[in-house]
């Protein structure tokens, strides 16, 4: 037997074209030919009149998809009820054994949502697919191989996400804990060129990151915070910022303090607000940071010919560590509870913690 037609109701949905989809891309070893099957369209009415069962269909080579009662068909009939919890794609999916693929979960999930539940917005695929069969009423191919192109993109993501980057992650991804407040956060630092590394580092295969920092071949770097874990980028992009400056041989300069006496007691200007602003700073231009989406970059595939960091990326996941943790002081500024001034390390970034230690006294809060 040779499936050469894919029938369908007119205007179809997401549901209905992820169906074809499937059957297309995975159907021909269970349905041969189904691959480069026509598709056709027709209504719920015609096929009443025409009296036929999906069986004897599919013994001329076509399969109902969404209609006719048959087993891709999740909608009640007169003799049997809906099948609860199902729409015709994963109907396909678990007809072809597909069911389970990771690479498919996420479109699959999409798709039930959309068909089942009624989930959409008016920018997702779903509905796009049903504006288009607005604009393009007399076209239902035209719809359909649109959403096509974008489905297959989408697969061919998420099959990269764990044939190729999962492995990578594996191999080169190093993964640690720190404490924050009362939270243990997880950082990924890993050098890769795989441009979806961090999200698989942030996801439930990868290790459930709060940070990834992912220098690529070229040298530039790139630290993904995650905002729902509570990170905040804002004083670790200061320290980079400033780390970038020193890297370049460009000093801060220092101001005096109002009470001084002492020359060589100076309070840091490293306060300066626009290193914590989103964008760029002066003399670390290299680096951009997004306060939204709580990224820091070094450039990105938008800005390819930004020069690369200075620092390596032991450094940066140093800076990132106390950057994101606003209680972490000195060790012996937190055993005595106050700033030991110049001779502590961190004395020229002005932390707002530091700050606290200092207090208005010092002219620095």
């Amino acid at each position: 037997m040779v499936f050469n037609r894919i029938l369908t109701h007119e205007r179809p949905h997401l549901d209905e074209i992820v169906a074809i989809w499937l059957l297309r891309r995975f159907g021909e070893q269970r349905f041969p030919g189904i691959s480069t099957a026509r598709v056709e369209f027709t209504s719920i009415r015609r096929l009443a009149e025409a009296g036929r069962k999906p069986e004897d269909y599919e013994a001329e080579g076509t399969v109902l998809v969404g209609i006719g009662g048959g087993r891709f068909d999740e909608h009640p009939t007169l003799d049997e009820g809906r099948k609860a919890g199902d729409c015709a794609t994963t109907l396909v999916a678990r007809e072809l054994g597909v069911s389970d693929d990771p690479s498919l979960a996420k479109i699959l999930r999409f798709v039930r949502a959309a068909d089942v539940e009624g989930n959409a917005s008016p920018f997702d695929i779903s509905y796009v697919v049903k504006l288009l069969h607005n604009r393009y009423p007399d076209d239902p191919h035209r719809v359909i191989e649109w959403a096509l192109v974008a489905i297959e993109a989408k697969y061919a993501e998420q099959h990269r996400f764990f044939t190729v980057v999962k492995p990578e992650f594996e191999a080169k991804a190093r993964v640690e804990e720190i404490e924050v407040g009362k939270k243990r956060l997880r950082i990924v630092t890993v050098d890769s060129d795989e441009d979806g590394i961090h999200k698989y580092a942030r996801s439930e295969y990868g290790a459930r990151a709060a940070i990834v920092i992912q220098r690529r071949s070229s040298g530039n770097v790139a630290v993904f915070g995650n905002k729902q874990a509570g990170v905040d980028l804002r004083e670790a992009a200061k320290l980079i910022r400033l780390a970038e400056r020193q890297a370049k041989g460009l000093s801060e300069g220092t101001r005096p303090r109002s009470d001084a006496t002492d020359a060589s007691r100076m309070c840091p200007q490293s306060d300066d607000e626009k290193l914590l602003d989103e964008g760029y700073a002066a003399g670390a231009e290299e680096w951009f940071y997004h306060k939204q989406g709580q990224m820091l970059l070094n450039g990105s595939l938008t800005q390819a010919d930004v020069p690369p960091t200075r620092l390596s990326l032991d450094r940066i996941a140093e800076l990132v560590k106390i950057g994101v943790d606003p209680s972490r002081v000195q060790p012996l500024c937190q055993s005595t509870g106050r700033c030991i001034g110049d001779v502590c390390d961190w004395y020229t970034w002005h932390l707002a913690r530091c700050a606290r230690l200092r207090g208005p006294a010092a002219g620095c809060a």
